[in-house]
């Protein structure tokens, strides 16, 4: 938090220079409300409202993986006031959807906002206390189980797909709606 506001404080010097903004921010959040993106973005916007004198507003377009939201910001106007809060799965999207309506380049990459932790966890009568366990259990029954993540092509997805091939087992992803 220290360093998103050591950066505000950075940009609201800028902007004074600039004349910025001139108009409200957009942070656009391309996934279903109240998720770690939308939560984080209504954070930042709260602070850039008093730091720049100029309204911020979350706007939550979901839909295709991220893809109609992040479409919108790469089409927007390259002036600064819509911004795009996005998971890393950014860089991942071209290469499991075949048709993406944007170019990644159309996109800079401003600051790193949050980083979060990829855990696994499971109902308390689920057999597995341990890593250990749940490999042994996962090569046991595998493809039985089902594991859960925020949407195809996200870190969590392709965290846990990863995970099942190099631990020697199969389960199912079932894509998390928000």
């Amino acid at each position: 938090m220290r360093i998103l506001a050591g950066l505000l404080a950075l940009a609201v010097s800028t902007a004074q220079a600039q004349s910025f903004p001139t108009k409200p921010i957009r942070i656009i959040v391309p996934f279903a409300p109240g998720g770690a993106n939308d939560l984080m973005a209504r954070y930042v916007c709260e602070r850039f409202t008093p730091a720049f004198g100029q309204a911020c507003l979350v706007e939550i377009p979901p839909g295709a993986g991220g893809m109609i939201g992040i479409d919108a910001v790469a089409k927007a106007e390259p002036d600064g006031h819509t911004l795009l809060m996005v998971p890393n799965n950014i860089v991942t999207i071209p290469f499991v959807y075949a048709k993406v309506p944007y170019e990644v380049q159309d996109l800079a990459p401003i600051a790193l906002v949050v980083s979060t932790p990829i855990m696994i966890g499971a109902h308390p009568s689920f057999p597995v206390k341990t890593f250990s366990e749940l490999i042994a259990y996962a090569r046991a029954n595998s493809g039985k189980l089902q594991f859960t993540a925020c949407g195809p092509a996200s870190a969590q997805h392709l965290a846990g797909e990863l995970f099942a091939a190099e631990a020697g087992f199969q389960w199912t992803h079932v894509p998390y709606k928000g």
